[in-house]
């Protein structure tokens, strides 16, 4: 463990390689929840990296292809925060993983909610168009959306603060510099990690959402602030694993030489 409370450098960097690793299996998972729904409704989906093309065949159809990747993402969210309650008692770098899925299951669900009033060819904004329904009804959606954030953020705090250095937990100034290190700092980083295998977009939304997803995390200082119980748990320690780099090259290389040129539907 570092014995510096702020975290050290390694411990950024490995956090940033999570952060990438858990955003690049989420989007593959969205994309791939979009392809199994139109390919079961009989829409001869093919997948990309981070979009599906498919056939049209009627508004339902569609609706309920497009709703399926957020709910899909919601899901994980919600199991993965629960599965982290559970294996605190597992290797650290292996629930900061976990912490960074259940964030960005949570991130991609309730940031489709927040963008539908601006973002009309998002997941839930095209929805919202295709059902025709009123300007106001996405100005409400988006305003759900921003509350479900925060509130997310608060429900994943305490998976984050588990994994801070120990002497940090109790002081509130330096807890909160700790988690500016651990996950704030992971995000623009886990960004520029990212960027290689998410070229080239398909639509803007997508650039946008690979530049925000991680926007949540400065909400954590403010949890912090409000004196949330941090678990009495075994903090990540201050190395450079080298299993998140080998994820992070191999789902790179899955992205480029694979779902970049698109995937089929087998049947």
């Amino acid at each position: 463990m570092s014995s510096d409370p702020r975290l050290g450098n390694r411990t950024i960097l490995t956090s940033a390689v999570l952060y990438a690793v858990a955003f690049l299996l989420t989007t593959i998972l969205h994309e791939s929840a979009h392809f199994v729904v139109a390919g079961a409704l009989g829409r001869h989906p093919i997948l990309f990296h981070s979009s599906v093309a498919s056939d049209e065949i009627g508004t339902s159809a569609t609706v309920l292809t497009k709703l399926a990747g957020p709910l899909f993402s919601a899901v994980q969210g919600v199991i993965l925060l629960a599965v982290e309650r559970r294996i605190r008692h597992f290797p650290p770098h292996f629930r900061l993983l976990i912490a960074w899925l259940a964030f960005h299951g949570w991130m991609n669900a309730t940031g489709y909610l927040f963008s539908a009033a601006f973002a009309p060819v998002g997941d839930i904004g095209s929805i919202l168009r295709l059902l025709e329904l009123p300007w106001w009804v996405s100005l409400a959606v988006s305003g759900i959306g921003f509350w479900t954030i925060r509130a997310s953020v608060g429900l994943l705090y305490p998976s984050f603060a588990a994994l801070l250095p120990v002497e940090t937990r109790n002081d509130t100034a330096t807890r909160n510099r700790a988690l500016i290190r651990l996950a704030v700092l992971a995000w623009p980083i886990g960004v520029v990690l990212v960027l290689p295998s998410s070229w080239p977009f398909p639509a803007w939304i997508s650039a946008f959402y690979v530049v925000i997803a991680g926007i949540g995390a400065v909400w954590f200082t403010e949890f912090s602030k409000r004196g949330a119980a941090v678990p009495p748990c075994e903090p990540v320690p201050d190395t450079l694993p080298w299993w998140p780099a080998v994820a992070l090259g191999l789902l790179t290389a899955l992205n480029l030489t694979i779902l970049r040129h698109g995937v089929p539907f087998p049947w």
